[in-house]
Parts: structure tokens; C-alpha cells; sequence
């Protein structure tokens, strides 16, 4: 994750389809401030921002991202994962192997507790890990999402 990330940003974050189940796009307006605050947020290890770079050999193409944050809601704090891969990367197993690669980190260095996942309907009717293949995986836990 890096300020030079805005045209990525806007094509994940400012995209109708992107964001259908996230609550609608983002404006691109605000998308500079968008990729500062996650900066800063990312090297004060408040979250884990990885993106998804489908080949090693071509940094410069990235597919998407996995996203590890912590918040609080009802007094508790909870730590969450979610992850976006681009239509044109869709399909090829990418969001799974980077999320289960993060869920691992996770584990290794005990770090964020219990990690919750709430795949949008999209992600459980195929496009990205099937809620049998889900997997929540973090320091003492694991247990397998049994949404819808």
C-alpha cells in the first residue's frame, strides 16, 4: 500500500459493481484522502493493507487487495478481514490464496485475535471463496463461516 495506489483505489472503491455489497462507491472526489488515511493507518499497524500481485515477475500489476482492521462495535473490539479482487482477475482462485496467505500471517505472528469474514452474496455464489472453503483461522481459534 503506497500514495501511489490512487488509480487502484478508484477503479476498486469508485466502482458501482466493486462496491455493491460495501455500502455503494466512493466518490472519486475523496479518493486521495481515502489512500492517505490507509496509508497512515497501515504503517502506524493499525491495519494490514496487502495488495494482490498476481505475478512476482510484474509488481506493477496489481488484482486486488486483503484488508486486516480492527474496530469496535457495541462497546467490543473485533478485528475483520475482506478482500477485492478486479473483475478482469476474478475467477482464478487469487483472492483465496491471498486471504488465506494473510490469515496465516496472522496466526504466525498472533497478531488481531479472532478475524472475522463477512463474504458478500457474491463471494458465496461463487466468484471468490465458497463458504465451505472459507476459513477463519487466528491464535487459539479456527472456525469455518456458516453464513448463508
Amino acid at each position: 500500500m503506497r500514495l501511489g495506489d490512487v488509480d487502484l483505489y478508484v477503479r476498486m472503491r469508485c466502482d458501482p459493481v466493486m462496491m455493491a455489497e460495501l455500502g455503494g462507491p466512493l466518490p472519486r472526489a475523496g479518493i486521495e484522502a481515502k489512500v492517505a488515511s490507509d496509508v497512515a493507518e497501515a504503517g502506524a499497524g493499525r491495519a494490514w493493507i496487502f495488495m494482490i500481485v498476481p505475478d512476482e515477475t510484474d509488481p506493477g500489476t496489481v488484482a486486488g487487495s486483503v484488508v486486516v482492521w480492527s474496530q469496535v462495535e457495541d462497546g467490543k473490539r473485533y478485528s475483520e478481514i475482506g478482500w477485492m479482487v478486479l473483475p478482469e482477475f476474478q475467477g482464478r482462485g487469487l483472492g483465496k490464496a491471498a486471504t488465506r496467505a494473510v490469515l496465516e500471517r496472522a496466526r504466525t505472528e498472533d497478531r488481531w485475535g479472532l478475524i472475522h469474514a463477512f463474504p458478500g452474496r457474491r463471494a458465496r455464489q461463487g466468484n471468490e471463496p465458497p463458504p465451505t472453503d472459507l476459513r477463519i483461522v487466528s491464535p487459539g481459534h479456527t472456525g469455518s463461516y456458516s453464513g448463508p
